[in-house]
């Protein structure tokens, strides 16, 4: 199919497959494809995440696929134009002309898949319709429809994605509820029946002002026509901000995950939102729980994190000159409180351990978690020991430093740098812990570290494997849900390219040919695959593929930062 982006005078058309995504700054967003998948329509934060609509359906093939950014776009023989306005809970829908179209809702919280109690309720309101849906109070405004036709059928629809990632249910029946001709109107969805007809009539009216605000917010971070890619990407990772905070991902991880967060901020500051990071970072520090960690999601209890802190102070870095003397103040104090708990608690034999799947490598198959000593959370550490060092001229920091660098050298590097103390199990944290702490090394010994891992690791189409190709617990295609190939055999994105932007840092020559690659196959991701104009989470091992979420945060922040490393001047 025919993909168009178009980005201030610039416009780019090639053949690619997949959907097209808008968020409003609010917590909603659209995901805009065939319906193959649950978490495809249009989506609503009210009190929660609630699913509004299935689609808008009009009869005809879609010919182009056209993303503005702002705005997204299908052409058939009429072209629609879809919009989510920023912090509006509202749906604006235009056709090129005058033309037939039904609603098909599927009204329930995000996760909520029961059948239970599915009742809609219809009702006229001026040029307005309003449809409530008991369970959950919701109520959806129709604006700018005369006349209608009451279809109250159920349609089934295959969801043959969610089969393919192992996702049930694999099919759900959902209400087609009208029918009616329109050239435009606006779809207003929440929980309070008032606020809801207001926000309506005001987009109604003020459509063409807020149109064009929309068009104007579009981030432009470079004006150069060949990148598109790091325009979408940096376009992608700020639709993904909702109050001072950053989504992990959409369409399913749409809670703030503190390790994404952390590991996506430094992308903001590349792309001129430094003030945004050192918001978020100031209100993250004050969440610092009693073992000395971050809660792994913000207002949801699950798996702990024992890097997400070490990946805050790492970015805390990034905006030191913006911090007055009562925000460093704030940082040293946060800094030695969260240190003391985290020997307090997770200090032993001289290394400091997480449990089973508290590392980004979250999952578990076949008896493999990543528990107890591993190397990206000895670097995480030892860079909060030096950057509490820095700033307090205390010595014992720096004696921390020293010691926990000697015991990860003694006992974690013969050479090679092992994933974790007794396991050599070749994965791509080595990376993470370059990036973290580049000194743990010489360069020359990075270098090696480096080749050690490409070996057992490289993907001939240009990404890294999350295990070593020749081990038993190695998955060449991705499994989906049940996570046998997540961590086991399937290609991060994010983890591509902080890979390539650390083999940048230690041997530009040297390591040319795999960043160049790593980078040319992320870029066709964004462009071409997925989430259009969105990086996605993961690939198959075998092949390139755009699986997972389809927009991811930190795939999309760690693209902009090997963008920036490649065209350093």
């Amino acid at each position: 199919m025919k993909v168009t982006y178009k980005l201030g005078q610039h416009a780019l058309s090639k053949e690619g497959n997949g959907n097209l995504l808008l968020t409003n700054s609010k917590g909603g967003f659209l995901n805009l494809g065939q319906p193959t998948s649950k978490f495809q329509g249009w989506f609503i934060k009210d009190s929660g995440v609630f699913k509004i609509l299935e689609e808008i359906k009009l009869e005809g093939e879609v010919k182009e696929l056209i993303s503005e950014v702002y705005q997204i776009k299908r052409k058939k023989s009429v072209t629609e134009s879809y919009m989510l306005p920023k912090n509006f809970n509202s749906l604006v829908y235009e056709l090129s002309k005058e033309s037939e179209v039904e609603l098909v809702f599927d009204v329930r919280k995000a996760y909520d898949l029961s059948e239970e109690g599915r009742e809609y309720k219809l009702d006229k309101y001026g040029k307005k319709i309003i449809l409530c849906y008991p369970k959950e109070k919701i109520y959806v405004v129709i604006g700018n429809v005369s006349k209608f036709e009451e279809k109250n059928e159920w349609k089934e629809y295959a969801y043959l994605e969610d089969e393919k990632r192992n996702s049930p249910p694999f099919s759900r029946y959902n209400y087609l509820a009208l029918k009616f001709k329109c050239k435009k109107i606006v779809i207003t969805a929440g929980c309070n029946r008032v606020k809801v007809l207001e926000e309506n009539e005001l987009i109604l009216k003020d459509l063409n002002k807020i149109k064009k605000a929309e068009k104007n917010s579009v981030k432009l971070v470079s004006k150069a026509k060949k990148n598109f890619a790091v325009n979408l990407a940096s376009n992608s990772v700020l639709g993904l901000v909702v109050e001072e905070g950053i989504y992990a991902g959409l369409p399913w991880f749409f809670q703030k995950w503190t390790r994404d967060e952390m590991i996506s901020l430094k992308s903001l500051t590349l792309i001129g939102e430094e003030q945004l990071t050192k918001k978020i970072l100031l209100e993250r520090i004050k969440q610092i729980n009693s073992n000395g960690r971050l809660p792994n999601r913000i207002g949801l209890d699950g798996l702990d994190s024992a890097d997400s802190i070490g990946w805050m102070f790492l970015r805390f870095n990034d905006v030191m000159k913006l911090l007055d003397k009562k925000e460093k103040e704030l940082l040293k104090v946060g800094l030695k409180n969260s240190i003391e708990l985290i020997i307090k608690n997770y200090h032993l034999h001289g290394f400091f351990v997480n449990g089973p799947k508290e590392t980004w490598m979250d999952t578990d198959f076949g008896g493999d978690v990543r528990g107890g000593v591993r190397i990206e959370i000895q670097a995480l550490m030892i860079n909060m020991f030096d950057l509490t060092f820095k700033l307090t001229k205390s010595q014992i920091y720096g004696k921390l430093r020293d010691s926990l660098i000697h015991n990860v050298k003694e006992k974690m590097f013969d050479g090679m740098l092992h994933d974790g103390a007794g396991d050599r199990t070749v994965r791509p944290n080595v990376f993470i812990a370059y990036y973290v702490y580049p000194k743990l090394l010489s360069k020359k010994e990075w270098g090696i570290v480096f080749e050690t891992a490409l070996d057992k690791l490289w993907l001939d189409w240009g990404g890294l494997s999350t295990i070593d190709k020749n081990n038993l617990l190695f998955c060449s295609e991705y499994t989906g849900e049940d996570n046998k190939s997540y961590h086991r055999g399937d290609s991060w994105y994010w983890i591509n390219c902080l890979a390539a932007v650390c083999m940048l840092k230690v041997n530009k020559k040297k390591f040319k040919a795999y960043v160049d690659m790593i980078y040319s196959a992320t870029e066709q991701n964004i462009l071409l695959q997925g989430g259009l104009g969105c990086c996605s989470e993961v690939s198959s091992a075998s092949s390139q593929t755009a699986d997972g979420c389809l927009n991811q945060a930190w795939s999309n922040a760690m693209f902009i930062e090997l963008w920036k490393e490649l065209n350093k001047k």
